[in-house]
């Protein structure tokens, strides 16, 4: 949980009508919520609040946190040692170690028997007990089984997530299945249809069929978007390092030999040229492409 430590801070709560907002305030070294016209909503009696979800705060008094809503009252007990905020429905909750989680009526709908636990994420979560990694769904159903050393900080994502199991990497999918060996020495997310796997100490990228489309040649490579990959040829400790981008044919359509190349996800208040997806350097000279790998004039 993240401590508070601003006097003053607004917050937009999610579930409040005509964009309403609280504000944090701080009153002897207590913490507390008003509305934007200085109305008390939540005296100021807790050690630490966090931003309203879903309806409710947790907050946090002599060392045990639970939840109130947006009137103020407690409707959880302050009995848990941390908790997170509701996502999906369910926050996750902790007492001795133990992680479980509860419904916003504070009901315990999965109970608290996991070393560690993740937020749910469009009905999922990553659970571990034992050392070991698992998936289960809102019911608490285990649908990956808890045999794995490391899964994907992100969970599903384009219906797979990425597992760990003796430093070798594959995919489930929402079923459990492992549909992509466990086999690779690192691997990405899927991004239309190809996922980079590094193989020994290059890398190169299947498709959802666990085809190798793409021969493992590069020493770094990157998502496909629009059609096109970034990918790197040298090691970082190398002074000799070059970036470019391929197509979903493993063509070069722009050359691998910039010093310096990112990817432009989202283009705020017109920073780079319109249609621009990349920008790539040489030198002291600095060229933005298009979709299709031309260089925008």
């Amino acid at each position: 949980m993240k401590n508070i430590s601003l006097v003053i801070a607004t917050l937009f709560i999610s579930g409040l009508s005509f964009g309403q907002k609280l504000v944090v305030y701080r009153e002897k070294f207590k913490i507390g919520f008003q509305d934007s016209s200085g109305n008390v909503i939540v005296p100021a009696k807790y050690s630490f609040v966090e931003r309203f979800s879903e309806g409710l705060a947790a907050v946090c008094l002599k060392d045990k946190w639970g939840f109130v809503n947006q009137a103020g009252k407690e409707i959880i007990p302050l009995k848990y040692d941390n908790v997170w905020s509701f996502s999906d429905g369910l926050a996750r909750v902790g007492k001795k170690g133990r992680y479980g989680f509860i419904d916003v009526t504070g009901k315990t709908i999965i109970p608290l028997k996991y070393s560690n636990a993740l937020r749910f994420s469009n009905g999922f979560t990553q659970v571990e007990r034992n050392g070991k990694w698992g998936i289960i769904n809102l019911a608490g159903k285990v649908v990956a089984p808890l045999k794995y050393d490391n899964i994907g900080v992100s969970g599903f994502y384009n219906g797979f997530a990425l597992v760990e199991k003796n430093g070798k990497w594959g995919c489930i999918d929402t079923t459990g299945k492992e549909v992509i060996p466990v086999r690779y020495n690192d691997i990405a997310y899927f991004e239309e249809g190809f996922a980079a796997v590094k193989i020994g100490e290059k890398w190169g990228f299947i498709d959802q069929t666990g085809k190798v489309v793409i021969a493992p040649k590069y020493d770094e490579a990157f998502f496909f978007d629009n059609g096109l990959a970034l990918v790197k040829l040298g090691k970082d400790s190398s002074s000799d390092v070059r970036y470019g981008f391929i197509d979903k044919t493993g063509a070069v359509v722009v050359p691998i030999i910039y010093d310096e190349a990112k990817v432009i996800s989202i283009n705020v208040n017109g920073l780079y040229p319109e249609g621009a997806c990349a920008w790539l350097r040489l030198g002291n000279k600095k060229i933005f492409i298009d979709k299709n790998g031309t260089e925008i004039k």
